[in-house]
């Protein structure tokens, strides 16, 4: 069992602030004990653990760093971050500024309950084997389909999702049956 170190106000404080700052446990141990070799992670933990008040901090801290996470999300997918641009030879010459639409996408995600309900609409466009073509929805009926309740839009994912897989099921079938067997006079 690791040796519990005494962690003082000072060492709370510190704690806290980096974990505020950075959103890791491990990180913000360190930053309070340097001279520990773990950092004494597990006594953190503990004290977390044991002190409701503490715990309470701790809470408060990590709110604090999903807001630096989110304003640093924000920033690079919202007002972008500006990259150096070099000539041939090396030497600056200007800047420009570059957009994470990845990160737009997941802000989308996390604060858009409408952007979410989109993208969970499954494609109704599912071709079946044997030239019969199921669940074509032409584009002006679509908005009809993001108007179903929920648990309507998850059977009916459901239900393509099954197709789906026995159309593969059934492809892959035919491809493993061969129309003849080699050249050694059988047939199938």
């Amino acid at each position: 069992m690791a040796k519990q170190i005494k962690i003082s106000d000072d060492r709370r404080k510190a704690f806290l602030a980096e974990l505020a700052r950075t959103g890791s446990i491990a990180q913000a141990a360190r930053a309070a004990s340097p001279h520990a070799k773990s950092g004494a992670v597990t006594s953190f933990r503990d004290l977390i653990r044991r002190d409701r008040e503490f715990a309470a901090a701790v809470e408060e801290a990590m709110f604090e760093a999903r807001g630096v996470i989110e304003a640093e999300i924000h920033r690079r997918a919202v007002e972008g971050v500006e990259r150096p641009v070099y000539d041939k030879q090396g030497k600056p010459i200007g800047v420009v500024r570059e957009y994470s639409d990845r990160l737009l996408e997941l802000k989308a995600r996390a604060t858009l309950p409408e952007y979410n309900r989109a993208l969970s609409i499954p494609s109704v466009n599912v071709a079946v084997q044997n030239n019969t073509t199921v669940g074509i929805v032409p584009p002006e009926d679509m908005d009809a389909l993001r108007e179903l309740p929920r648990a309507d839009q998850d059977a009916l994912h459901e239900i393509l999702r099954r197709m789906e897989i026995r159309a593969r099921d059934e492809d892959a079938r035919r491809a493993s049956i061969p129309d003849s067997l080699p050249s050694s006079g059988l047939t199938a």
